[in-house]
């Protein structure tokens, strides 16, 4: 999911709510929307779901390609324990066999090697097949951010969208060396002459196994398709933290994307919680723990940093003072020199939506002092010039982006302050429901009725609509 998607989304839901000419949908549409006759169960929409279940993620095909060697028994990987496929090169990277997985799979990758000789053995990978490369979609410009498949996540090393194997002596398993996620083909061939006899290929799945405890079914084809695409989507973005507390299972989190950044944004999840939530209760863990992430990670200003490696220890209801990240922790190389202060008001709302559909004060509690925070700063940033309105400026020595990055961002801007004001209505909610202070509440719904009226008079285009 890229950064523009999950903003836009964001501040087109805030605006919904916001903005002349559009309104958010109150009891009597829904009286008009909702059926009163009960709807049938039908079975067709197991045939939507795009999981695999158990360990491993098998082949559904394999071709072999290249006119530098031969292949013969390709089938064989498609089957353990059977015939196997042999593969034979007289160049390097003459001939290969690509692995069809039938769907996007995320995990450790798995050969089954009979026997081999000769050259090192190379696996690539790829989510299309035309991207299909010997370094697999790997980026190939030496000036990219993600240049030779790097991430910024931990949980992958090394990174890469390759791995290159020494030919073992003996029948063995060769693992990669780290996960590899999101990739439907795998390229199999040799870096020079030599002979390879592939038992099988598979994938060691290590995402979380969601659950769909009701389902969704349209009249609509590409609806459907489009609805359990994102929800395996999300379960492809999951990751399990490395580190916990005593008596503690590890942690489950989403990340920003199953192949690239492999780290938290708190901007991303408040968007992607909503279709969580629908999806299944088990995710209302996953999400709490992601949450979570950042509470123990407040800088001394108030604000939140820009994203969080997946294993952070920050163990519930003792985010402690907001002295940044534990030692070690820290966010991963450039994202830490950044601000993205959009993320830190989106994070607030995460709070607030998570409360609002699994009823769990108890965890939401001790998160209250962190989000008073987070607001403080950003009404100490919201001169009364301005009507009110957050502005965006390099403050505490960290380069201001938005959800652009790495656009620099100053000045008033309306995706910021639209997220400003969800969390002023959020932070509302909270003391309202949480704290029982009704006064803070209503001080807070005041102000973001200020906001409001501010990003309408200042940043709204009547011309260009909604």
């Amino acid at each position: 999911m890229t950064r523009s998607t999950v903003v836009l989304g964001c501040l087109a839901a805030t605006l919904a709510a916001t903005l002349p000419g559009t309104h958010a949908a109150g009891p009597q549409d829904r009286a008009v929307a909702m059926s009163r006759k009960p709807i049938a169960m039908d079975p067709a929409w197991r045939q939507q779901v795009l999981d695999v279940p158990g360990t491993f993620v098998r082949p559904t095909s394999v071709t072999a390609e290249g006119d530098g060697g031969t292949v013969t028994g390709a089938e064989g990987v498609l089957r353990e324990g059977g015939a196997a496929a042999t593969l034979t090169t007289t160049a390097p990277r003459g001939a290969r066999l690509v692995i069809d997985l039938g769907v996007l799979v995320g995990g450790y990758v798995e050969l089954g090697v009979r026997r081999a000789s000769g050259a090192p053995i190379r696996a690539s990978y790829a989510e299309a097949r035309q991207y299909l490369g010997p370094d697999g979609d790997a980026d190939p410009d030496p000036g990219g951010f993600f240049h030779q498949g790097r991430t910024l996540g931990t949980d992958d090393d090394p990174d890469g969208r390759a791995d290159v194997h020494a030919p073992p002596r003996r029948p063995t398993v060769l693992r990669s060396p780290g996960l590899r996620g999101s990739q439907r083909y795998i390229a199999i061939t040799l870096d020079g002459p030599g002979s390879l006899t592939l038992d099988f290929v598979r994938v060691r799945q290590t995402t979380f196994p969601g659950a769909y405890d009701g389902h969704f079914l349209s009249s609509d084809a590409v609806v459907n398709r489009a609805w359990y695409a994102s929800a395996y989507g999300l379960d492809l973005s999951t990751a399990r933290g490395r580190r916990t507390g005593a008596g503690r299972d590890r942690p489950w989190v989403v990340m920003d994307g199953p192949k690239r950044d492999r780290t938290v944004y708190a901007g991303d999840l408040q968007l992607v919680a909503l279709a969580a939530y629908q999806q299944g209760g088990a995710y209302r863990r996953v999400l709490r723990d992601t949450i979570n992430l950042f509470a123990c990670q407040q800088l001394p200003d108030g604000t939140l940093p820009a994203t969080s490696l997946i294993d952070v220890p920050c163990e519930p209801g003792n985010p402690g003072p907001p002295d940044g990240s534990p030692p070690g922790f820290e966010p991963p190389g450039e994202a830490g020199k950044v601000r993205l202060d959009g993320f830190t008001l989106l994070w607030v709302v995460s709070v607030a939506d998570y409360l609002r559909f699994t009823g769990d004060r108890a965890f939401v509690e001790p998160l209250l002092p962190v989000a008073r925070r987070a607001l403080r700063f950003f009404a100490e940033h919201a001169p009364d010039a301005d009507g009110g309105l957050f502005r965006t400026a390099d403050y505490g020595g960290l380069a201001a982006q938005n959800w652009h990055t790495p656009d620099r961002a100053a000045g008033v801007d309306a995706t910021t302050n639209a997220a400003y004001y969800a969390a002023l209505r959020s932070l509302a909610r909270l003391e309202r429901s949480v704290a029982g202070d009704r006064d803070t509440a209503t001080a807070l719904d005041r102000r973001a009725d200020r906001v409001r009226a501010a990003l309408i008079a200042r940043l709204w285009d009547p011309v260009a609509g909604p």
